[in-house]
């Protein structure tokens, strides 16, 4: 998931989204010459090049691309316990940014491509999350 990590491997790429996350917030980053959104965080921007990056924070609510249910722990130090579903989201405001993301508070068969979903944030064991509900 976007927001399983512990504090030892974090990447540092990643930083500024864990600090949106620690402030209720979901930031990508976003190159300053092309203004374009990308998502998963890097040194360059993928459709320009260009080094200079800013983390813009997003408003919601997301929509949901696809998901999936997870049956299976594949480690059972996850803080989330199956069944639970995974989505790919999508936000008006980040043109090309897909994240992956937990949803809760849904039944499999209330789950539709294009719902609207938004941000519940907050900390296992002291590091930032975010899960969706419907909006």
């Amino acid at each position: 998931m976007a927001d399983a990590h512990t504090q030892n491997n974090l990447d540092p790429l990643y930083q500024p989204y864990y600090e949106g996350l620690s402030a209720s917030q979901i930031r990508f980053p976003r190159c300053s010459a092309c203004m374009r959104f990308h998502w998963y965080p890097l040194p360059r921007c993928p459709h320009c090049r260009h080094a200079k990056i800013d983390w813009v924070s997003v408003n919601g609510p997301a929509t949901v691309f696809t998901w999936t249910i997870v049956q299976h722990a594949f480690d059972k130090a996850f803080y989330l316990k199956p069944p639970y579903v995974v989505a790919l989201l999508e936000f008006d405001d980040a043109p090309s940014v897909r994240l992956v993301a937990n949803l809760d508070g849904l039944a499999e068969q209330e789950l539709r491509i294009g719902m609207s979903v938004r941000p519940i944030f907050s900390s296992v064991d002291g590091h930032p999350r975010v899960i969706f509900k419907p909006a």
